[in-house]
């Protein structure tokens, strides 16, 4: 089993460019069993969500543009 260092690096690899079959199935085990480490992937995705998000170019949000992000907050 992967320790939970190599998880947290294998989680980063899977959000940034994709990782292989037996990472991502090692990957699957050892978030099924160290909560610390299931967190770490959710947050991390949130985050890659809310840094790929994008605008029109304004510099505020629309009411849809926020309750979308409060929806993807919410989730978590």
């Amino acid at each position: 089993m992967m320790t939970c260092k190599e998880a947290s690096e294998a989680s980063i690899q899977k959000t940034e460019g994709g990782i292989s079959l037996r990472t991502r199935w090692d990957l699957a085990m050892h978030t099924f069993f160290c909560k610390y480490c299931k967190l770490f992937a959710k947050q991390q995705a949130l985050l890659n969500q809310f840094f790929s998000y994008e605008s029109d170019g304004t510099d505020e949000l629309s009411p849809t543009e926020k309750s979308n992000i409060k929806s993807i907050i919410q989730r978590f």
